[in-house]
């Protein structure tokens, strides 16, 4: 008995370190990507904050208590701006409509709903109080 649990008390640890490196990795490649993308959207950002006289532009993608801004109305999200600019300085194609392609059909299948079951009264009176 003492064995076993001395085997489980070492795959629980072995565990606990996976999974405490994959959640190392995860951050590690996360903030690769984001040094990247801020890299190649630095000077867009710079640009449209000098055009448009902003000193302090924040980045509100984690809400508090993660990040540093209680709440931000839509009206300062300037984030469609900056990547519709970054997209015709970098030649980057414009995103597809959301609309379905023309040769798109439904699904077949019946449009009718399930039946629904009669309403039945509860057994032993009014159960509300």
């Amino acid at each position: 008995r003492a064995g076993l649990v001395r085997q489980i008390e070492t795959k629980q640890k072995t565990l606990t370190r996976n999974q405490e490196d994959a959640q190392n990795d995860f951050v590690g490649q996360q903030n690769e990507i984001a040094q990247k993308i801020l890299q190649r959207l630095g000077p867009v950002i710079d640009k449209y904050a000098k055009e448009n006289g902003l000193g302090l532009i924040i980045d509100i993608s984690k809400p508090w208590p993660d990040g540093p801004v209680l709440w931000a109305g839509q009206s300062v999200d300037i984030t469609k701006t900056i990547v519709e600019m970054y997209n015709s300085q970098s030649g980057v194609p414009a995103a597809p409509s959301a609309s379905r392609p023309s040769g798109a059909t439904r699904p077949g299948g019946t449009t009718t709903k399930p039946a629904t079951p009669p309403a039945t009264k509860p057994k032993g009176g009014d159960s509300q109080k």
